[in-house]
């Protein structure tokens, strides 16, 4: 998280994010979870989840309707997340979208508007601090 994000939440500054792009099977465009690592020690994930020490946690698990995160992954110092996904159905890229989490991981806004979005597979973000500016890209 950049410095200056609120604190207060599931993630804080020095947090780092992870978007998974396949799901357990390895297919792509079938991912659903985003994970927090906490850079408090060791980067070293719970195997199997919760059981054994680590800092690794979920952050973000998202329905079969947004699935398929990409790395279309940032972070606003307002304290939202923003996270692009391409669903594969069926071995074919469908229309994705933006999902505006915020710091608890909970949805606040998705936009899926064709005309605005293509894909979106990856983004770069320009944050000013009291505006943003988003631009997302399918390769």
């Amino acid at each position: 998280m950049p410095a200056g994000f609120p604190r207060g939440g599931l993630i804080a500054p020095g947090d780092v994010l992870v978007s998974n792009f396949n799901n357990v099977t390895n297919t792509q465009g079938t991912g659903t979870t985003i994970v927090k690592l906490a850079l408090n020690g060791a980067i070293a994930p719970s195997v199997p989840p919760m059981t054994m020490p680590g800092n690794a946690a979920t952050f973000f698990q998202g329905a079969n309707t947004y699935m398929g995160l990409t790395t279309a992954l940032g972070v606003l110092q307002g304290g939202f997340v923003i996270i692009g996904n391409v669903p594969n159905v069926g071995g074919s890229a469908q229309q994705g979208a933006l999902q505006f989490l915020d710091r608890n991981g909970t949805v606040a806004r998705v936009l899926t508007d064709p005309t605005l979005l293509d894909g979106p597979w990856d983004l770069t973000v320009k944050d000013d601090g009291n505006y943003a500016q988003i631009l997302s890209r399918m390769c």
